[in-house]
């Protein structure tokens, strides 16, 4: 399995872009890295609507299965490629952006979603504000950055309690 990857802001460029809009999909992607190399190969690329599709049609002559991961908000996403793509999103409100602007379609995130017909969210809350947008049945996953084995060692040396048998109480307004 192949696995096409891709984040506006590389390594490279992560220290001029610290704090700017979707700065924190590059850590995202590194987050996911280690289960995706795991699961197959990995090629990460720098200009998706250029590079994406060469790949994929390589992959296919090989016969080996392909997907393009893209981890960056829907409006700023590839469309219209051959390969198969999946948007990795996060989103942190009830309803996702539905309208067209400035006269770029992707603006309505749900032309994005409809040419992928697949997305990933990092939260229940976002899957279902996507399904709001685009129907029960449109195909979203809810898939936390897998960083358990990056802090279960830390977690194990600081703290005593389980998890799975700490109760928290809190209060508030």
């Amino acid at each position: 399995m192949v696995f096409i990857v891709y984040s506006q802001v590389s390594e490279r460029k992560l220290s001029e872009n610290l704090g700017m809009p979707e700065y924190s999909y590059y850590f995202v992607l590194r987050g996911f890295l280690p289960v995706l190399q795991e699961l197959g190969e990995v090629v990460p690329v720098r200009h998706p609507e250029e590079e994406v599709d060469a790949i994929y049609d390589d992959c296919l002559k090989r016969g080996e299965p392909c997907v393009f991961i893209t981890f960056s908000p829907p409006n700023k996403s590839a469309t219209g490629l051959r390969c198969p793509t999946v948007c990795v999103l996060a989103w942190e409100f009830d309803r996702i952006p539905d309208e067209v602007w400035d006269d770029d379609f992707k603006n309505d995130w749900r032309n994005v979603f409809a040419d992928h017909g697949r997305a990933i969210t990092l939260s229940q809350y976002s899957a279902e504000a996507v399904k709001k947008a685009m129907g029960s049945d449109f195909p979203i996953a809810s898939m936390p950055v897998p960083v358990w084995d990056a802090f279960a060692t830390y977690g194990a040396r600081h703290n005593s309690f389980p998890a799975d048998q700490t109760e928290m109480s809190i209060k508030g307004n």
